[in-house]
């Protein structure tokens, strides 16, 4: 009798570790990048740290674009995200998505930028600030950044991480 109720006890106990354990797999799955490291472009490196959620986006490697930013928010996950109207030669880098979702503009997100709300992107975020300045409504910018596909959140296209930010006069 003595061992069928210790075993009794035992069982919810069990579940709740298994039922712990694939909760733990699944948030490291989804906020561990598969690379760290993305590339460069125009001497800057590319990289995936501090994604909130890296496995939703398509990174197709690092890229610089110039254009004028047309508005800016800060997300509840901290990054900055702004809108970008690239120059001609980069409007080759907006998907149809973009132009429907976004009113032809490409997304530019800075991450970190700002204490996240979010409990799981603040992990992201932890110890961690971006050195990269807000960019300014009206100014025209280069930024490099990984150039990727938002397959969650509409599929369209952003500099998402962003390495430099440039002013241009």
């Amino acid at each position: 009798m003595k061992i069928q109720s210790h075993m009794s006890k035992r069982k919810p106990v069990t579940i709740l570790l298994i039922i712990l354990a694939v909760l733990l797999g699944l948030t490291i799955w989804l906020h561990f990048p598969l690379m760290q490291n993305a590339g460069s472009s125009n001497g800057y490196n590319c990289s995936r740290l501090h994604i909130y959620i890296p496995r939703r986006l398509d990174f197709l490697g690092c890229r610089t674009v110039t254009g004028t930013i047309k508005r800016i928010k800060i997300e509840p996950d901290g990054d900055s995200h702004a809108l970008l109207m690239p120059d001609k030669q980069f409007a080759y880098l907006l998907t149809k998505q973009n132009y429907q979702k976004q009113d032809g503009y490409l997304v530019i997100e800075d991450t970190c930028h700002s204490n996240p709300k979010d409990v799981l992107a603040h992990l992201v975020c932890l110890n961690y600030r971006s050195p990269v300045p807000s960019p300014r409504v009206g100014e025209r910018y280069e930024i490099t950044g990984n150039y990727v596909i938002d397959e969650w959140h509409g599929s369209w296209a952003e500099i998402h991480g962003v390495s430099e930010l440039k002013e241009l006069k």
